[in-house]
């Protein structure tokens, strides 16, 4: 978790660049969504582009698209016959995220459904199949979105979940609001599950790296 803006900015200055339009994507959010500090910043699309090349991914599963930054960073990876699908549950932050999407040169490869995740992901997982799932939407959910996700992908997929550390809420013992506690719940979890490999990385506010075995 980095807490110095100035080493923020050093991170972010020497992350390879995306697509010039995403900075567009984050002037937008600025300006017309009141939450606008949940976009990821520049650093962390770079690390989640970098993962789904790594890992060779042509199908990426994102569940919270918010105004779209992170879904135009997995469009980049994922090839043109690659394709990232995006769940919002939001139906006005996905309308400027779709807007984003049409006006970006890798919008054709996302797929953005308004929705919620719970209702939608078991059909998805069968059909999708994906390389690659990202969650980052209602902490509460996590647990559940974790345990469809694990159960329908395949050896050798990977899972990222965001905002794990929670700002270093989770080392606080007298921090038991809903979303901490959950988030301290579901760490601990995946920690203890013998179906994956998994590690915390330190980037932004948390990632959880998770192999399934």
């Amino acid at each position: 978790m980095i807490e110095s803006k100035e080493l923020q900015q050093y991170l972010d200055d020497h992350a390879h660049q995306l697509d010039g339009f995403v900075d567009t994507v984050e002037r937008n959010t600025h300006l017309k969504v009141l939450q606008s500090h949940m976009i990821s910043g520049k650093h962390q699309a770079v690390f989640l582009k970098m993962m789904a090349l790594s890992i060779g991914a042509s199908k990426v599963l994102e569940i919270g698209t918010f105004t779209g930054y992170t879904a135009l960073a997995f469009a980049e990876a994922v090839g043109e016959t690659g394709e990232v699908i995006s769940l919002e549950c939001d139906a006005e932050v996905a309308d400027i995220a779709s807007q984003h999407f049409a006006a970006s040169s890798y919008g054709h490869r996302i797929k953005l459904i308004v929705g919620e995740a719970k209702n939608l992901l078991a059909d998805l997982l069968t059909t999708h199949n994906p390389d690659l799932v990202f969650i980052d939407a209602d902490k509460e959910s996590n647990a559940l979105y974790y345990h469809m996700c694990i159960e329908k992908m395949k050896a050798g997929s990977v899972i990222l979940v965001d905002n794990v550390l929670w700002k270093g809420k989770v080392l606080d013992a007298n921090a038991n609001d809903k979303k901490t506690k959950a988030i301290k719940e579901f760490n601990d979890m995946v920690h203890n599950d013998d179906r994956v490999e998994a590690c915390i990385l330190p980037i932004r506010d948390g990632i959880y790296f998770i192999r399934n075995r």
